[in-house]
């Protein structure tokens, strides 16, 4: 990073500072200005040195307006704090990794960042200063925001359901219930339940039985629609079960799993035997 203190390019691709400049160098210069992250230099008293135009895209200023100014200077007073243990840290000679923040920008939008922060040294192995690479992660949060939204909506509708619903990887673990299922199950909470398989629930025979099922689903992709089945609880109660399996796909379209959505119909299958 030191090396942009030496390079500089102007916009018609000609060179300005040090005439005997290595090639080399140089180019290393133009690939940094091409950066679509920021990476911005910094000397050991937190002066900005060095900014590349995705420094200038990202934050909304240029270098003329930046060089010189304090790295507070990108940072919101309500966020400074946070920012003290990263710097202490750089002075210890230790890097921060994908550190995940917010800024306002200067037309007042926030934004979200994740930035990795090095210490620079000399040829003599001292900590001279700092170089910071950023990148924009705004849209990423964005999606991760709204997925977790949908999540957290769907697991409400699950919650509310009387039906025994779940859903299961390709190996067969638990990824997702509702109540319903886990008091079928005779536990509590969702952690008895994820990541386990129906060999932890269910006597053998029938657990091996429906561990065939889902692969043949899972492998032929057709779903299983309304199978009538005997089941056998925890505490060895035999009920009848109105069973739906309908695999799922990934994004790349490959099956990862299935879902499955389970009624208790002992009740009718009893009336209808008097």
């Amino acid at each position: 990073m030191l090396y942009f203190v030496l390079v500089k390019a102007d916009l018609t691709g000609g060179r300005v500072g040090i005439p005997a400049i290595d090639d080399e160098l140089f180019r290393l210069g133009e690939i940094v200005q091409s950066s679509h992250d920021a990476i911005i230099g910094a000397d050991l008293g937190g002066i900005i040195f060095s900014w590349n135009r995705g420094a200038e895209r990202i934050y909304g200023c240029n270098a003329e307006q930046i060089g010189g100014k304090h790295l507070v200077a990108l940072i919101p007073p309500d966020r400074r704090d946070e920012f003290k243990e990263v710097l202490q840290k750089i002075n210890r000679g230790q890097p921060v990794e994908a550190f995940e923040t917010r800024r306002v920008c200067r037309n007042g939008a926030v934004i979200h960042l994740s930035t990795t922060i090095s210490p620079v040294r000399d040829a003599e192995g001292r900590i001279t200063g700092a170089s910071l690479v950023t990148r924009d992660i705004t849209k990423l949060k964005e999606v991760e925001e709204s997925l977790a939204k949908e999540r957290a909506l769907l697991q409400i509708v699950l919650d509310n359901l009387t039906g025994r619903v779940y859903a299961k990887d390709a190996a067969g673990r638990y990824i997702m219930d509702n109540p319903a299922h886990r008091e079928f199950l005779g536990v509590s909470s969702p952690e008895e339940v994820l990541g386990k398989t129906v060999i932890d629930f269910f006597p053998t025979e029938i657990a091996q039985q429906y561990h065939a099922d889902d692969i043949e689903i899972m492998r032929s992709g057709k779903p299983m629609l309304n199978r009538e089945e005997i089941t056998v609880t925890r505490s060895g109660e035999k009920r009848w079960l109105s069973t739906t399996k309908v695999p799922f796909r990934n994004s790349k379209g490959e099956i990862a799993g299935l879902v499955c959505m389970s009624r208790d119909i002992t009740e009718r299958k009893s009336a209808a035997a008097r």
